[in-house]
């Protein structure tokens, strides 16, 4: 499975460390067995299309002007040092990989946006991934959290808001059906008929009656009317 993880999340803590890199020969190169390019002995020729894995490096010998790597064959196992680039800027081999180790288990998701992105499997701690792109900083705007009441059950808590899921309150309501304006909570007298659309101000409520209806007391905004109306049952 391909998708993106979490490298660092917003606390600052470390999901995945960076691991092995790899580099690819572009040309046939020496494996020597020391960094200094001038003392070394050849181990044996690395082909074109091998590939390495970097144990050190890369590092700049700025007396020969060129950059070694110490690497690892997986051919043969093989370990040594390797011009990847030469001192007029000849290019012997090339990165063309690197591993992550996760530190703690984390979802591999299918988009990049971790709040909105599906989550593909379940990354172990321990596990070697591979990067294909990246990394890349997530820009993510600042969470706000509100502290409310349930008018319902009147249970209190914490929620965050989205702008998919909450939405700035407003005294008014539209009649979505329907419906009858009484007198008082119990609705013992008819005030009058509410057609569909019609908009009411809250005054009072929204309270639950004696038969578990949310009621609220609220004024018409045709005639200014004044009532009682059920939200829902």
């Amino acid at each position: 499975a391909t998708g993106w993880f979490t490298i660092k999340d917003k606390q600052g803590d470390d999901c995945a460390k960076q691991g092995k890199t790899t580099f690819t020969c572009i040309s046939g190169i020496a494996l020597t067995n020391d960094r200094n390019i001038k003392d070394c002995k050849v181990l044996r020729k690395l082909d074109k299309g091998e590939n390495l894995v970097v144990l050190e490096g890369p590092i700049e010998d700025e007396g020969a002007g060129v950059t070694r790597i110490r690497a690892r064959a997986p051919k043969d196992s093989m370990e040594g040092w390797v011009t990847t680039k030469g001192n007029a800027g000849s290019l012997y081999a090339q990165e063309t990989g690197r591993t992550y180790m996760v530190c703690t288990s984390m979802p591999l998701q299918s988009g990049f946006q971790s709040d909105t992105a599906n989550n593909l499997k379940v990354l172990a701690e321990g596990e070697t991934i591979e990067l294909l792109e990246g990394p890349k900083e997530e820009k993510s705007s600042t969470t706000q959290r509100v502290y409310v009441r349930a008018l319902t059950d009147g249970k209190t808590g914490w929620l965050t808001v989205k702008k998919d899921t909450m939405r700035l309150w407003s005294p008014n309501y539209r009649c979505a059906s329907a419906s009858t304006m009484s007198s008082d909570l119990k609705a013992s007298k008819k005030v009058r008929d509410v057609d569909v659309d019609e908009i009411m101000e809250l005054i009072e409520g929204p309270t639950v009656d004696a038969q578990g209806a949310l009621r609220l007391k609220c004024c018409a905004e045709k005639d200014g009317s004044i009532g009682w109306m059920t939200i829902f049952t």
